[in-house]
């Protein structure tokens, strides 16, 4: 899954990003900011890599749980 994100760079440097649903979006938001002098603004597509968080741990619940009834 894609996500839009909003870089805002100052002499440089990234000083903030923002997630947008979609590109127009986005694109309204990056017309407020290069209105500032010295700033620029990028709209980017970012991959969001989905949490896998919870199924880690359940396995890894899921093996604590065997090796306790291999004990016994």
């Amino acid at each position: 899954m894609n996500s839009i994100v909003l870089v805002t760079v100052i002499a440089g440097q990234i000083v903030s990003s923002a997630t947008f649903a979609d590109l127009n979006a986005c694109k309204q938001a990056r017309e407020q900011i290069v209105d500032q002098k010295d700033v620029s603004a990028y709209c980017i597509y970012k991959e969001v890599k989905p949490d896998r968080s919870k199924e880690m741990f359940k396995i890894f619940a899921d093996m604590i749980k065997e090796l306790g009834e291999l004990e016994q």
